[in-house]
């Protein structure tokens, strides 16, 4: 008799395709709802797909136009028009988001400061690449990693 097969590490994922036509996954969604990070799952074009609690209440907190933060939205047409006005940051962080999405690369970091509610803050912004075979997808996560002190 052989021996039973193991489960794959990826058997705890949603058994569907990110690119089938039930994407959003419910319980992808509750899962990104229950880390802390802010967090958006984008798609190849750079489109935002979903977002968890904590990246809505990051805006919302922010005053943030979720018509330029949320679902829907296009996260590298965002990183771009603010490299137009001169931020150096997110025409790095755009430029390391392609280079995940391209897959050149499985991930990206940046760390930078900006100013959140009148304090300067120093963030971390992640990309991470989540693949199947009929797509590519990254998650963008968001963290403040601490205050900014003179």
């Amino acid at each position: 008799m052989e021996p039973a097969p193991q489960p794959s590490p990826r058997a705890a994922l949603p058994s569907a395709s990110f690119a089938s036509a039930s994407f959003p996954r419910e319980e992808l969604l509750d899962l990104m709802d229950r880390l802390p990070a802010n967090m958006a799952l984008v798609d190849d074009a750079g489109g935002i797909l979903a977002v968890n609690a904590a990246w809505r209440a990051f805006s919302e907190d922010n005053a943030a136009d979720s018509a330029k933060t949320g679902v829907g939205a296009n996260y590298l047409a965002a990183c771009d028009a603010a490299a137009r006005t001169g931020d150096v940051e997110a025409e790095r962080f755009a430029a390391g988001l392609r280079s995940v999405l391209r897959g050149e690369r499985a991930s990206f970091e940046l760390e930078t400061t900006c100013v959140l509610a009148g304090e300067a803050q120093l963030v971390c912004g992640r990309v991470t690449q989540l693949t199947d075979p009929l797509a590519r997808y990254v998650m963008v996560s968001h963290g403040i990693v601490s205050a900014v002190h003179a």
